[in-house]
C-alpha cells in the first residue's frame, strides 16, 4: 500500500493596498494587518516560552516545532532569528510544518519584502524553498557555524502529513515508538506547537479532533501550544485531547487567544476521533533507546559511506569511518560522475523519491561548497531518447514552469545545443542547479570533520555482545554501540544482512582523451549513457564516457566491447564526434567498477532487522496482507545500513545521509513514512511473507 500524499494546488491571493496577501481560497489574511511580524511574535514566540526554553536549552541539544500552515515562512523566520540568537552553538531546531496551498516563490518573496529585517533569512529559504506545486515531504537543512535548523515541509493535507509523521520518530535516542497511523500515545517528540492556519470558522477542516488526537500523541509531558483563535470548538478539541488551555489576551485588536500545555496523563479524556488501523508498524523499532552521544562506527568510504559519516559528524556525533581498499576505493572511484537521477512527472513512489533527492542533492552540494571544491556547477541536460520520454519530460516541465526557479526546463534540440556549446539532435531536460562532481574528492572532503576519523581495516564479521557491536577485522577488533554498513554490495556478505534483495552490476567507464570537437562543452549531457566536460584537474585532461550496465557479470577488467559500447552511445548523443572517436581498439583508459542496486531500484536505509524474529511476529501476513500490525518491528540494537543506490548516488546519498541521521537522532524524516516505507531494509521481508517466499 502506497500512502501517496495528496496533491497540492499552489495558493490564489489577493494583495490589499498595503501589499499584504489574502488567501482567495479561504478568505482569510495571512497575518494581522497592524503588524504580521509582532503578532508572530507575540502569539507563538512569547507564549511558547520560546526565549527562556532555547536559551536553558543543553549543549547538542535537539528541540522540534511542528507548526499547522507554513503560509509566507514568516513564523519560521521569526524563530530561526530567535533560535541563533540564544540557542548553544551545537544544538539543532527541527521545526516541522504543513501546507496544503504552498506559496510559489514570487508570492512569498513579494509577502516577506515587508519584513526587511528578515532580508538574509528569506533570501536563504527562497533559495532552498522548492518550486511549487510540490508534493510530499522535502527537507530543508540550514548550515551556519551556530546552531543548525532544518525545516521539514510537508506539502499535502493536515491529515496526510499526520500520516508522513507517523512512525517517523523511532530512534536510539528516543524512548518509546510511534504507532504508524495509530500514533502511540507513549510518543515523546514535539517541543512546541504552532497553531496557525486559517481560522476555524474558514478552514473547519483543519481544526479537527484527528488533529487534537495527534497533538496529544506525538507530545511529551512539557510539550506546549499556542494559538491566535480561541474558538469555542477549539478549546474543548484541545481540553478533551488531553491539553490544559489559558484564554490569553490576544494581539492588538483581537480580545482573546488560547496557549497551554499537555495536562498530566491522569487528566487526559478519551478523545472522539476513531484511531486508524496500524498497517506499518514494520517501520517502527523495538531497540532500546540509546544515548544520542553514542559512538558511531561507517563500514565503508565510498559515496555513501562518506555522506552518511558527515551528516552524523555535522550533527555532533563522533564517528570511525573504516574500508578495507582506502576512501572511494570501490564503484566510488571514477574520475567523474553526474548529479542526476531519472526524473518524471508520474505520481509513483520512486517518480516522487527522484525528483526530492535531485531537488536535495543539488541544494547540498551548492550550500557546502562541494561543487566548487569537487567539480562543478555546470548544469545537466537529460536528452529525450524517444517520444514517450519526451513526452514525460516536457509534462514535468509544464508543472513547474510558473515556478521552475532555475530548477527545470523543456529545451528544443536547439536551445539545448546553445545551452551545452556543442550540437545536440534530441530535446529535452535542463537541470541548471546540477552538476558533476570528483567523487574521490568528494569522499576526502566529506571525511575531513574534526568527528570523523578514518581507519583502512577490512571487516569480517559483525559480533553483539553487552550492548556493544563488536568488528573483527583483519587488523584488530573495533567495538561501538552504533554501526552503520555502507558497504554496497558486500553489505550482503555479513549474516544480519543476508535478507537484502540487492545485485551487484558492472559497469565500465571510458577515458576519452580531450577531442576538438568536444573542447566547446560546458554542460554534462545524459542519455543513453553520459558525458561530461572535460575533468579540468588530471594532468592529462580527459572526458569520462560511460557508463556500461552489465548484470551477472564480474569482470574487473577493461573491455573492447564496453568501450565500445560507450563510444556508440557518445556518438547518438552529438553526432558530429563520430567522425572524431578513435577506434574501440585503440588503448583507451577507463575504470571498472561494481555498482549496488535493488530490484525495486530504491535504496535500502534504515535499522537492520532480526530476520528470524521476524518473521516469527510477522507470520499472519503470509494470510493476510492487510493484517493489522500492533507491534514494532525486532531490529538488531545500534545496526543500521545505507546501501543500493545504483548509478544515482552522487543524486541519492545526501537524501539518505539525512534521513540515516534522522533515524539515529530521533528527528522528522526528510522523506516522510510513505517514502520511508520504500527504503526500509524490512521491505523485503514484509513483501516475501506476503508472497508466502518465507
Amino acid at each position: 500500500m502506497d500512502e501517496t500524499p495528496s496533491s497540492t494546488q499552489t495558493a490564489s491571493l489577493q494583495w490589499d493596498e498595503h501589499g499584504q496577501p489574502q488567501s482567495e481560497h479561504f478568505g482569510d489574511l495571512y497575518f494581522s494587518r497592524e503588524n504580521g511580524l509582532e503578532e508572530s511574535e507575540f502569539v507563538f514566540l512569547k507564549h511558547n516560552a520560546l526565549a527562556d526554553r532555547f536559551a536553558s536549552l543543553q549543549p547538542g541539544a535537539h528541540f522540534t516545532i511542528v507548526e499547522t500552515g507554513f503560509g509566507t515562512g514568516l513564523n519560521f523566520l521569526n524563530c530561526w532569528r530567535l533560535w541563533a540568537s540564544l540557542a548553544p552553538d551545537d544544538a539543532t531546531l527541527n521545526f516541522v510544518s504543513i501546507e496544503k496551498y504552498p506559496l510559489q516563490h514570487q508570492a512569498m518573496s513579494r509577502a516577506l519584502a515587508l519584513w526587511p529585517e528578515h532580508e538574509q533569512r528569506c533570501a536563504r529559504l527562497l533559495e532552498q524553498y522548492p518550486p511549487q506545486p510540490w508534493t510530499g515531504t522535502q527537507r530543508l537543512h540550514f548550515q551556519d557555524a551556530g546552531p543548525q535548523v532544518t525545516l521539514t515541509l510537508h506539502f499535502m493535507d493536515i491529515h496526510d502529513a499526520f500520516a508522513q509523521m507517523a512512525a517517523s520518530i523511532q530512534s536510539d535516542s528516543a524512548p518509546y515508538p510511534i504507532l504508524s497511523q495509530g500514533f502511540s500515545s507513549k510518543t515523546v517528540w514535539v517541543d512546541a506547537w504552532f497553531l496557525d492556519g486559517f481560522a476555524p470558522a474558514c478552514n473547519p477542516d483543519m481544526w479537527c479532533d484527528a488533529l487534537f488526537l495527534a497533538m496529544r500523541d506525538l507530545s511529551h509531558s512539557a510539550s506546549t501550544f499556542a494559538t491566535f483563535t480561541a474558538a469555542g470548538a477549539v478549546r474543548r478539541g484541545l481540553i478533551s485531547a488531553g491539553f490544559e488551555c489559558k484564554k490569553v489576551p490576544g494581539y492588538g485588536r483581537k480580545r482573546e487567544m488560547l496557549c497551554g500545555t499537555k495536562a498530566p496523563e491522569a487528566a487526559i479524556a478519551t478523545p472522539t476521533a476513531t484511531r486508524a488501523p496500524t498497517h506499518n508498524t514494520w517501520l517502527l523499532s523495538d531497540a532500546p533507546p540509546m544515548p544520542r552521544e553514542s559512538e558511531t562506527i561507517v563500514v565503508g568510504a565510498g559515496i555513501a559511506g562518506a555522506h552518511v559519516a558527515h551528516a552524523l559528524a555535522c550533527a555532533g556525533q563522533k564517528v570511525t569511518v573504516v574500508d578495507r581498499s582506502g576512501i572511494a576505493a570501490g564503484a566510488s572511484g571514477n574520475a567523474q560522475g553526474a548529479v542526476y537521477t531519472k526524473l518524471s512527472d508520474a505520481p509513483d513512489a520512486l517518480s516522487r523519491f527522484n525528483l526530492s533527492a535531485q531537488w536535495f542533492a543539488e541544494g547540498f552540494y551548492r550550500d557546502t561548497g562541494l561543487y566548487t571544491r569537487c567539480g562543478a556547477q555546470c548544469g545537466v541536460f537529460h536528452l529525450a531518447r524517444n517520444d514517450a520520454e519526451a513526452a514525460r519530460y516536457q509534462r514535468l516541465a509544464l508543472r513547474f514552469q510558473e515556478d521552475a526557479q532555475g530548477f527545470i526546463q523543456w529545451l528544443s534540440a536547439a536551445q539545448a545545443s546553445e545551452r551545452a556549446g556543442i550540437v545536440l539532435n534530441q530535446p529535452g531536460l535542463w537541470l541548471p542547479r546540477s552538476g558533476w562532481l570528483d567523487p574521490r574528492r568528494l569522499c576526502q572532503a566529506l571525511l575531513d570533520h574534526p568527528n570523523i576519523r578514518f581507519l583502512r581495516a577490512d571487516v569480517e564479521q559483525l559480533r553483539y555482545d553487552e550492548a556493544r557491536w563488536h568488528l573483527d577485522s583483519d587488523s584488530a577488533t573495533l567495538s561501538a554501540e552504533r554501526v552503520v554498513l555502507c558497504s554496497a554490495h558486500s553489505t550482503a556478505h555479513f549474516a544480519q544482512c543476508r535478507a537484502f534483495d540487492t545485485q551487484s552490476v558492472r559497469g565500465q567507464v571510458t577515458h576519452l582523451p580531450a577531442l576538438p570537437a568536444l573542447q566547446s562543452l560546458n554542460t554534462v549531457v545524459c542519455g543513453q549513457g553520459y558525458l561530461a566536460p572535460a575533468h579540468p584537474w588530471e594532468a592529462h585532461p580527459f572526458h569520462c564516457v560511460g557508463a556500461s550496465f552489465n548484470l551477472n557479470d564480474d569482470n574487473p577488467d577493461l573491455t573492447i566491447a564496453d568501450h565500445q559500447h560507450n563510444l556508440d552511445a557518445l556518438g547518438s548523443v552529438h553526432p558530429r564526434v563520430n567522425d572524431a572517436l578513435p577506434d574501440a581498439s585503440v588503448s583507451l583508459s577507463g575504470r571498472v567498477g561494481f555498482r549496488c542496486t535493488t530490484r525495486d531500484y530504491f535504496p535500502i536505509v534504515g535499522p537492520v532487522p532480526n530476520m528470524e524474529a521476524f518473521i516469527h511476529r510477522y507470520q499472519g501476513l503470509r494470510h493476510n496482507a492487510n493484517l493489522n500490525l500492533a507491534n514494532a518491528a525486532p531490529v538488531h540494537p545500534g545496526l543500521y545500513v545505507a546501501t543500493g543506490l545504483g548509478s544515482r548516488g552522487l543524486a541519492y546519498a545526501p537524501l539518505i545521509a539525512s534521513l540515516l541521521t534522522d533515524l539515529v537522532l530521533g528527528r522528522p524524516l526528510s522523506t516522510g513514512t510513505s517514502l520511508y516505507r520504500h527504503l526500509h531494509p524490512a521491505r523485503f521481508l514484509i513483501r516475501k511473507l506476503i508472497r508466502q517466499q518465507l
